[in-house]
């Protein structure tokens, strides 16, 4: 790993001896014997990718996809939430927060016929 700066932007360049032995080292590298990735992104973004390489944030992570993206995904999905109508902060605040109302709405009344049948 090497560390530096180029036109004023931290960048990092990363590479291993893995891709000798490497299935697909032609396809990846190509004519170079190994392959050299450059990360122009901010500090605290590269920390954080950097953590999210270990084995325990990986199992976090996979919590949070079970938990925290499922209302997400429904509110994109069913109830076509692909961009907002309004402008401004509050605008766009309040009507995340109605659709937020109806993806509970909609869960509570699953629930309930749920327990009736």
């Amino acid at each position: 790993m090497k560390e530096y700066e180029y036109k004023n932007k931290p960048k990092i360049a990363y590479w291993t001896k893995e891709c000798k032995c490497c299935p697909v080292q032609e396809y990846c590298a190509k004519s170079q014997r190994y392959r050299t990735i450059s990360d122009y992104g901010n500090p605290s973004k590269i920390r954080m990718q950097r953590k999210m390489e270990t084995p325990e944030a990986q199992e976090i992570y996979k919590l949070r996809s079970k938990t925290a993206e499922l209302p997400f995904a429904n509110m994109k999905q069913n109830m076509h939430l692909t961009e907002f109508t309004t402008t401004g902060l509050k605008q766009v605040n309040a009507e995340f927060k109605l659709y937020a109302i109806g993806h509970n709405l909609k869960r509570i009344y699953n629930e309930i016929i749920m327990k009736n049948n």
